[in-house]
């Protein structure tokens, strides 16, 4: 049975009992008043101490690369690539959000803000960032000490404290360096020189408020703006992109934005005029040689004429001249060709190992060729734009990789054929000059030698007109290019901060002044070792529970015996139902002794014996209650009564039983058999045949004996019990163990106690739920609408913390 009892125990403690949590909510709903007050007011403070954090947005439209592939061929060649799903419009704006979110770029867009700085300054529980227009000054750093921010971790800054004034300001760092400058002019401070003017200082601003200056290693800030900064496609059928980015700062969120849009759309430019640059260096390069050959011949004309004293051609050569005219001007044309065509030879041989762009395809009046070189250079930007966010390996570079070595391989091909056709042209050309030059043998040597000199002159200078055309050309192409990023909306920001969210910090902080508390009473209760509530008593053991006794503070505490004629409070009620359920119990008359013990001292058998007592004396009954815990007596210290004998007399024989008895005052039936002096063998003593010859003669002059005895751990009890004829076992809220609980099964189960009944003491209706299931009602309608009257404080809520 004991077994049965501590199992069953065990497994009922592992449980959490939800209407006990339940009720002690409702005994203790001040604690849970005070705990949502508490969250409310962290939650409070947490609003008044955090800046409010809005969303920047802008939204910007990549457009379709092939809008910048050049030709028929490389848009057909780019359709295929989209069919076979190697290259879409998607995938060019994963791309470009890859580009957006760059180190490279970020790091521009920081150093052209100045994002290292932050100024804040103490509003209240806040610390409230200052950004242009709040901010009492402008500032501009030179000569930044780039050494000393690199040096810095990324979780380390330098911070600096300013004090201004109408004359001047005073920086000073965690170090105790200050500087003191002067408005407008240059100061040099240990991260470097900085200018501050007085913009916006009025006479509103608090000169003795402190601004805090902080700088920040600028691979820092990048990082942060990369983890903040986000840029997503709205879905997978358009090419634009949302970019978004908390700030504290809204006007500083806008120009993050802006300012990157800015970079990144310069960036695509840049990309963009790669061609023209390498097509204006070829021309550059060509217009200077040119230049020197036609300065040459013209000078040779000049010296020729001056030597000579020519200042005319004769009319005589003028048909000649016109003839001749046409051929040499198809022969220069010829040569010009030939002359582009040899350096883009030249220009592609010596840079056939590296990935180049292959300048002066307008140069060439081969349209075909022309038409590659474009289509080659769109191919080699489109291969250096994935890169950015790529490797070689990716299977889109490389599909770019074996495009561009076919077309080199084909475009050199067809320069090669194209020089050798000039060539041939030339020849016929040359041929059909030498033919003129025979006619010309009848002219006069000097007008042939002249002749020569200005066809050579023509020649160059026509190279020399041609090249100057398309270098102007060239350079409209690259005024006129354009980014291939459209802005659809520039930033801008909602004025409804996204963070804190005020609804929703109130509703958690709510919750959790809920579920705090909640969760302590649910933690008690699995820690809970201690018995709380009826239930507790019926796990752990099958014992009849006999009567539940109220706790008896609030005035009456400091009194042992509380039962009076006229008492009515309700502890006074349930000693009166206990002792009509002993009626009950002992009907017969001589059923009359009563033993109470219990587990453990302090459990209360002093108080229940001895108002048990009286309640029976005030019914009329003679009653004696005996002092019998030889080892701790305590009912004569309590009662007043300082006996001259006892008990420990009588048994040795050093006095009759009428000398022990001591009546009570104010109780004319009650009685009391004190200890007497505490002896050394309290067990010896109790064997003695004289305890049963007591016993038998107080049956005879008593109704009712009540023994006050010690607690089942000690033997006495034991021997006690058989005289008795029935037992009261005390159990004490948040007292006894639940352990002990269980052991009192087995104290009925080996017959060691006669009739063995559990009396609950110290109930509190308001501690731990218990006593709500009893269904006494306490001062809700028992029958007794005086209850309560005389001594009685009102319990303070804090006597939960000592309870519990």
């Amino acid at each position: 049975m004991q077994s049965h009892d501590i199992e069953r125990q065990d497994a009922d403690n592992a449980k959490i009992d939800i209407t006990k949590i339940l009720q002690q909510v409702k005994a203790n709903w001040v604690f849970f008043a005070i705990s949502i007050f508490l969250m409310l007011a962290l939650a409070y403070v947490y609003l008044k101490s955090t800046n409010p954090k809005y969303n920047a947005t802008a939204s910007i439209l990549i457009k379709d690369p092939k809008s910048n592939l050049g030709g028929n061929s490389m848009s057909s060649e780019f359709s295929t690539l989209q069919s076979l799903g190697i290259l879409s419009g998607q995938s060019n704006v994963y791309n470009e959000q890859q580009i957006i979110l760059s180190s490279t770029l970020l790091q521009e867009t920081v150093n052209k803000l100045q994002l290292y700085l932050s100024f804040s300054k103490r509003k209240g529980l806040r610390e409230v960032p200052l950004y242009k227009d709040s901010l009492p000054f402008t500032i501009n750093v030179s000569n930044y000490h780039t050494d000393d921010i690199v040096a810095l971790q990324d979780d380390d800054l330098l911070h600096f404290e300013l004090t201004i004034n109408n004359q001047g300001y005073i920086i000073t760092n965690d170090n105790e360096q200050v500087w003191k400058g002067t408005w407008g002019i240059p100061l040099t401070a240990s991260f470097g020189s900085l200018v501050l003017n007085k913009d916006n200082l009025t006479n509103a601003w608090d000169t003795s408020q402190i601004i805090k200056l902080r700088i920040a290693p600028i691979s820092s800030v990048v990082s942060d703006l990369q983890e903040n900064l986000n840029a997503e496609m709205p879905n997978d059928n358009v090419t634009t992109l949302n970019l978004t980015l908390p700030t504290i700062v809204p006007d500083k969120g806008i120009d993050i934005l802006n300012t990157l849009i800015d970079v990144y759309r310069q960036a695509g430019v840049d990309d963009n005029n790669q061609v023209a640059d390498s097509t204006i260096k070829f021309i550059n390069d060509r217009l200077a040689s040119v230049s020197t050959e036609l300065s040459n011949w013209e000078s040779r004309i000049q010296d020729f004429k001056q030597k000579n004293n020519l200042a005319d051609i004769t009319t005589q050569s003028q048909a000649l001249i016109n003839y001749a005219g046409t051929s040499t001007q198809n022969l220069a044309n010829q040569q010009v060709q030939l002359s582009v065509v040899n350096s883009l030879l030249n220009y592609m041989e010596l840079n056939q190992d590296s990935l180049q762009v292959i300048p002066a395809a307008s140069l060439l009046q081969n349209s075909a060729i022309s038409s590659n070189i474009d289509q080659y250079n769109a191919l080699l930007l489109q291969r250096q734009r994935l890169l950015l966010s790529s490797t070689t390996n990716n299977p889109l570079v490389k599909n770019l990789d074996t495009q561009l070595a076919g077309m080199r391989s084909g475009m050199l091909s067809e320069l090669v054929s194209m020089k050798h056709s000039i060539q041939v042209a030339i020849g016929q050309m040359q041929r059909n000059s030498n033919a003129i030059t025979d006619t010309l043998r009848k002219v006069p040597a000097k007008e042939r030698v002249y002749l020569e000199y200005s066809r050579q002159q023509e020649v160059e200078q026509q190279l020399y007109l041609f090249l100057l055309q398309q270098k102007e050309q060239t350079a409209i192409s690259k005024s006129s290019t354009v980014s291939n990023v459209r802005v659809i909306d520039y930033a801008w920001v909602a004025p409804k901060p996204v963070s804190p969210k005020k609804l929703v910090i109130a509703v958690v902080a709510l919750f959790l002044g809920v579920v705090i508390p909640f969760a302590y009473f649910i933690l008690l209760d699995l820690l809970n070792t201690k018995i709380r509530k009826k239930e507790d008593i019926e796990k752990g053991t099958n014992v009849p529970i006999l009567a539940e006794i109220l706790h008896s503070g609030g005035g009456i505490a400091d009194k042992e015996i509380i039962i009076t004629e006229t008492s009515r409070d309700p502890v006074a009620e349930q000693f009166r139902t206990l002792r009509t359920d002993l009626n009950f119990l002992l009907p017969q008359a001589d059923n009359k002794v009563i033993i109470i013990t219990s587990s453990m001292p302090g459990e209360g058998k002093s108080f229940v014996s001895l108002n048990l007592s009286a309640t029976m004396a005030l019914s009329g009954k003679k009653t004696v209650v005996l002092e019998l815990d030889l080892r701790k007596p305590r009912l004569s210290q309590k009662l007043g009564i300082r006996p001259a004998k006892g008990y420990t007399h009588y048994a040795i024989g050093q006095a009759k039983l009428e000398e022990i008895i001591y009546p009570v005052e104010n109780y004319g039936n009650l009685s009391i058999i004190p200890c007497g002096p505490i002896p050394p063998n309290p067990a010896e003593l109790i064997l003695l045949d004289k305890t049963k010859d007591m016993f038998t003669e107080l049956r005879k002059r008593f109704d009712y004996i009540v023994i006050d005895t010690t607690p089942n751990i000690v033997t006495d009890a034991k021997l006690l019990a058989q005289y008795a004829d029935i037992t009261l076992f005390l159990v004490r809220v948040g007292y006894t163990y639940k352990e002990q609980v269980a052991q009192i099964g087995r104290l009925g189960d080996d017959d060691k106690f006669p009739r063995l009944n559990i009396v609950v003491n110290d109930i509190s209706i308001k501690k731990s739920g218990y006593g709500q299931g009893y269904g006494y009602g306490y001062g809700y309608g028992y029958g007794y609408g005086y209850f309560g009257e005389g001594d009685k404080k009102k319990n303070k809520w804090w006597i939960f913390w000592k309870n519990n």
